[in-house]
Parts: C-alpha cells; sequence; structure tokens
C-alpha cells in the first residue's frame, strides 16, 4: 500500500489509488522504515514512534533522547531447521547409539516433552531481564509464545536478554550431554531447545551486525527495532 504523512494525518491508499483507512499519527517530520508488513514511524530528532502492522497501529510510545535513526528487524522461521540439523549431526558422530534402541525412544519423547513444558520458563526468563513492566503474549493456535517489553535497551542488555534462557535450557544441556554420553535426554533436550530459539538469535545477530553502541533496542514479539539517541 501507499502512505502520505500530512497533517498528522497517515493516509493509506490500496494499489488502485482509493483511500483505504487513516491513522492519526503525531510526527512532524517523519524518519521511517519498512520490513514486509511493518512500518517504524519516528519523530526525527523527537521522541515519538509508532509501530504500524497492516495499516493498524501495534504500538507507540516516547522515548529518552533525541531519534536519529530507526531499522525494523525481520524474523527467523527456517533458521532453527539449519542449526537443529547441525546440532543433530554432531550428536550423532558423538553418540551413534542417539537412534537406536528403546532407551532412544524413550529419551526423544522426554526430551519432546521437556521442551514444551519449558516454552514458559523460557519467557520468564526474557522478562527477568526488563526494568519496566513486561507482558506474555500467547497464540497457543499458532504456537506462538513471547514476552513484549515496554522500555529501551541498551545493546548489551538486549543480547544478554535474548540469549539467557537460550544458554540455561539449551546450549548447557547440550555441551553437558555431548561430554558424558551416557547422559542422551540432555544431548536430545539441549538440541531441541537450542533450535527453538532462532528467533532469538536472529535478534542477536543483527543487533551485533546493525546496532552501534549507544543504540537502544525496543522488542515487539518476535521482531526488533532500534534507534539511535542524539
Amino acid at each position: 500500500y501507499i502512505g502520505i504523512l500530512n497533517k498528522n494525518n497517515f493516509e493509506i491508499y490500496d494499489s488502485t489509488g482509493k483511500k483505504d483507512k487513516t491513522l492519526t499519527l503525531e510526527i512532524t517530520k517523519p524518519i521511517y522504515n519498512s520490513n514486509n508488513r511493518y512500518l517504524a514511524v519516528a519523530e526525527e530528532k523527537g521522541q515519538k514512534i509508532y509501530l504500524i502492522e497492516d495499516k493498524e497501529i501495534k504500538w507507540e510510545t516516547e522515548v529518552e533522547g533525541n531519534i536519529s535513526q530507526i531499522t525494523v528487524n525481520k524474523n527467523a522461521n527456517a533458521v532453527s531447521f539449519v542449526i537443529f540439523a547441525v546440532l543433530a549431526v554432531a550428536a550423532y558422530l558423538r553418540l551413534p547409539d542417539i537412534t537406536r534402541g528403546k532407551s532412544s525412544v524413550i529419551a526423544w519423547g522426554a526430551a519432546l516433552l521437556g521442551s514444551l513444558l519449558i516454552l514458559f520458563p523460557h519467557e520468564l526468563l526474557h522478562a527477568v531481564c526488563f526494568k519496566n513492566d513486561v507482558y506474555l503474549y500467547t497464540n497457543f493456535k499458532q504456537g506462538m509464545l513471547f514476552v513484549v517489553g515496554t522500555e529501551p535497551m541498551s545493546k548489551g542488555r538486549f543480547i544478554f536478554m535474548s540469549m539467557l534462557p537460550n544458554i540455561i535450557f539449551g546450549i548447557i544441556p547440550y555441551v553437558i550431554g555431548m561430554i558424558f554420553p551416557k547422559l542422551i535426554f540432555m544431548t536430545m533436550f539441549g538440541m531441541i531447545c537450542t533450535s527453538m530459539g532462532a528467533g532469538d538469535y536472529y535478534n542477536v545477530f543483527n543487533a551485533i551486525r546493525q546496532v552501534p553502541k549507544n543504540g537502544k533496542i525496543y522488542m515487539s514479539g518476535m521482531r526488533s527495532y532500534w534507534y539511535v539517541e542524539e
């Protein structure tokens, strides 16, 4: 669609040029960035930020300092399969019996069940890294569960927040299982939980690659965006 911002009115037009909707954005000198269905609009050298999804204002906020740049990052989906495949190959080379015998089947079942049971604790570990209010979003029909914060984070704290549950529930059990071959459950459990954190790893990758040291990062579900204060 096409959007035109004029005197705080963001007019949205469809592909035929027909006005579809009008949103109110308190922006006079906009800077923006888009990614698929998402559009972030902010006041240049101001504090106001809007995130628009599918022609609706998903949320808005005011930040400290002055905004000079803003970016919306993509989410990660197929990355989890690649991570799982790499870990599975390494586990098979280290533990050839990981796919053999009745005990292996039981361990796989327990690992799958365990990975489902830690979904909520996984998000709680994300949540404890926030200083202000944090909300838990659930959509079990689509298999979605994540936290949404209302505060900007420094680059370092954002990376720590993203990695914490994946280290505790994924990487550490996997390493223990690889060191002690008899603990097949730990290997399988760590393998599954590590691959489930693909979205977190993608956010960390973008933070390291894109965000300067003085940048601030916001989370919005499986997406993140950053800005720089002057």
